[in-house]
């Protein structure tokens, strides 16, 4: 799934350091202070987009002209709800108020709960988007904002891209004029990069602790009671004891550091080899951590639900929750939820504490809570340990990617038969099945994300999802985009194909191809270590450029085990600004290859593989002073074998090298799924993965019948063999 809009991380042009003007920031490292690498799609949907104000332009809304414009329920009960939200903006002096779709994680799935801006717009869809409401306007500011017109009221402005900018806008709220915000609902980060937008408009920011959203509505919000998981030695391969001894080394090397603080969820999942069920896709849990020399506290919702006996044994905790055994500096404190901040709090008056250690994308509220005087920023050191998988978490996501494959094809083999038989599948049903096949694997765990199952101008919406009123019939007529993945106890899987069930366009075949074409030269390339995805990204988009075609989201992200789909800080992104917290390739990264290309209203397309970095052959080299020495070079692995669609597939467009790594991914297809397909009796699915990994011939009109009957003999008789010995 492509790392557009699921991260979530909207950046709002807000600004708290006039709070402590007077003394400029402390800087810990010789570089621009608060800057950290966002990808390309993260900045796509951006509406202040790294500090350079992004202009929006209100876009057209016919329905809303005219007399008889229809108002709908939800549009009648959105506008009473800012009207009570501007009634708290007057209690509290304020001439305009920010609200994201963001958490107190900056995590990429949010719970219904923390979708504010939703709330209040009534917009339905899970793309970031940051709401303003001023005393006479509100203003929804988004980059892709799919159903937004049809659904927010008339007497909002929807503004995309185009001439007006988030700060321009605030500034129709005159010099002087008090701008709130939730710190809890916006990154460090945030306050960082656009430090200079609203006092350069002669605006004041006011952080407004209670977010007036949670004010005016009449819920609260529902804890999670589900217990947590604990993520067993055998798939998570190094004990949490020994991640958090790594972690302490990190902090001595930054010989000032008292303690690092973390928020993101994924990062305290992955430290601890704990799992949870507070979000419907990602194995996470609510939860703060903070981690000292000789302490480690966990902050966790509703502990009482939460500790198994599993957990207690596993965290070396009494029954309280509390440490065990306070001499250890291995014994885990876990304490409620709600007593962060305080705790936070005290680290910046403790006099034995030099400098807290946080991430940019902490929430604003921790940094306020230790004062800017106490901060150390910089990439959290756990986020980096997370993504180079260790050798039991390789072979885990690499069984998790074959396994998958397996009812993928499985399921895409009934699929396309029985559409072409004229039996009735649509969009939601297809997704809803696809989801039954995975469920009865071995270690599922669930769905990694919601289903991207798009035919047709649905697959030009990056991240389309279905519902009853868009469910659109499977047909021979268009394109098929399935972009889907499963949650396993050893792998998290996301892998994206496209499919045509017909006779595709040739517009279709062309940009089908370049985009494999970018795939395969992404997958085959060798590389030094030291290397960054932005230094391999464009070579995806090669020969879509070449076509006057390009796509408006990344190359390719990293990828969690048994976590997010979606993993910094490698990403292969082509970005050339906020390099800082950027992270280079290193063996044992996992990492999506997913070019597409979208014709908005016609079609849309996208290929997404999933590769480990690994270690290519060494080589002696010559220095100019003509002494030797060993490179190191790396490469990058496939683990996920899913075939391609020959159909839309213009062989003669792919040079040599191109068809040879085309043939030896299907060929490892027929051996590594046929193989299985076949002992599981699966004839009707083997037979649809030989069909789509027929050898290509380089002249691919040569290839004659009898050469194709010949290989599927050869290939059976192969299977056959390799089955016997396994049996012996």
């Amino acid at each position: 799934m492509v790392d557009f809009t699921a991260v979530g991380l909207l950046h709002c042009a807000i600004f708290i350091t006039c709070l402590c003007k007077a003394s400029p920031p402390v800087l810990r490292r010789p570089v621009e202070f608060g800057k950290r690498q966002r990808s390309r799609d993260e900045r796509a949907d951006d509406p202040t987009e790294n500090g350079r104000q992004k202009r929006f332009l209100p876009i057209p809304r016919p329905q809303c002209e005219g007399k008889n414009v229809q108002i709908t329920k939800a549009q009648n009960i959105s506008m009473a709800r800012v009207d009570m939200l501007r009634e708290q903006m007057e209690l509290q002096g304020l001439g305009a108020y920010m609200v994201t779709n963001k958490d107190a994680h900056s995590d990429e799935q949010l719970r219904p709960y923390d979708r504010r801006a939703n709330y209040l717009s009534g917009y339905s869809s899970e793309e970031s988007v940051l709401v303003i409401v001023t005393k006479m306007y509100s203003v929804f500011f988004a980059y892709g904002i799919p159903n937004a017109d049809q659904q927010i009221p008339c007497n909002w402005q929807i503004r995309r891209p185009g001439s007006l900018s988030v700060g321009s806008f605030l500034s129709r709220i005159g010099e002087g004029g008090k701008v709130g915000f939730d710190p809890l609902a916006l990154s460090y980060n945030d306050i960082q990069e656009y430090s200079s937008v609203l006092l350069d408009g002669g605006l004041i920011p006011v952080p407004v602790h209670e977010n007036l959203v949670d004010v005016i509505r009449n819920e609260t919000d529902p804890e999670p009671r589900t217990p947590l998981l604990v993520h067993d030695i055998k798939y998570a391969g190094r004990t949490w004891q020994s991640k958090v001894k790594q972690v302490r080394k990190e902090m001595k090397l930054r010989s000032d550091v008292s303690a690092v603080v973390l928020n993101t969820l994924d990062d305290i999942a992955w430290l601890f080899n704990l799992r949870g069920y507070d979000y419907e896709y990602s194995p996470t849990f609510l939860s703060f951590a903070i981690i000292e020399l000789e302490r480690i506290r966990l902050y966790i919702k509703n502990r009482v639900y939460k500790l198994t006996d599993d957990v207690v044994k596993h965290l070396n905790l009494s029954d309280d929750g509390k440490c065990k055994d306070p001499k250890s500096t291995y014994c885990v404190s876990v304490e409620e939820y709600g007593t962060f901040l305080e705790d936070v709090k005290r680290l910046s008056t403790d006099p034995e504490v030099q400098f807290v250690w946080i991430d940019a994308v902490n929430n604003a509220g921790i940094m306020l809570a230790i004062g800017e005087q106490k901060v150390h920023e910089e990439l959290n050191p756990v986020s980096f340990m997370k993504c180079v998988k260790n050798e039991v978490e390789q072979a885990g996501m690499k069984k998790a990617y074959l396994r998958d494959a397996v009812a993928f094809v499985d399921f895409m083999s009934r699929l396309e038969r029985e559409v072409k038989s004229g039996i009735t599948w649509t969009e939601m049903t297809a997704a809803k099945e696809l989801l039954k096949y995975r469920r009865r694997l071995p270690l599922n765990m669930g769905a990694s994300f919601e289903t991207v199952s798009a035919v047709g101008e649905h697959a030009a919406i990056i991240h389309y999802q279905v519902n009853n009123d868009s469910d659109k019939p499977i047909t021979t007529e268009e394109v098929y985009l399935v972009d889907s993945g499963g949650q396993y106890l050893d792998g998290t899987i996301d892998v994206t194909r496209t499919l045509h069930f017909g006779t595709p366009s040739d517009i279709e075949i062309d940009t089908y191809t370049r985009i494999l074409m970018g795939s395969i030269d992404v997958a085959s390339t060798i590389f030094i270590p030291g290397t960054y995805g932005r230094e391999l990204a464009f070579v995806a988009r090669r020969y879509l450029w070449e076509g006057g075609y390009d796509f408006w989201h990344g190359v390719g992200h990293g990828i969690g085990h048994f976590l997010h789909i979606h993993e910094g800080p490698v990403n292969l992104d082509i970005s050339l600004t906020d390099f800082i917290n950027t992270r280079f390739f290193e063996e044992g990264i996992f990492q999506t290859i997913e070019p597409g290309y979208y014709r908005l209203g016609k079609f849309g397309i996208r290929l997404e593989s999933v590769v480990m970095v690994t270690q290519a052959v060494n080589q002696t080299l010559a220095d100019r002073d003509y002494t030797t020495h060993t490179q190191q070079f790396y490469r990058f692995e496939t683990i996920s074998f899913i075939p391609f669609e020959p159909k839309m597939i213009n062989f003669k467009m792919l040079s040599p090298q191109q068809i040879t790594w085309l043939n030896e991914y299907n060929r490892q297809c027929r051996f590594r799924i046929g193989t299985v397909l076949w002992n599981q009796g699966k004839k009707l699915a083997y037979d649809w993965l030989m069909t789509k990994t027929e050898p290509i011939l380089e002249e691919r009109n040569c290839q004659s019948s009898a050469a194709s009957v010949f290989t599927r003999i050869f290939e059976l008789c192969f299977i056959l063999t390799w089955s016997l010995l396994a049996v012996l």
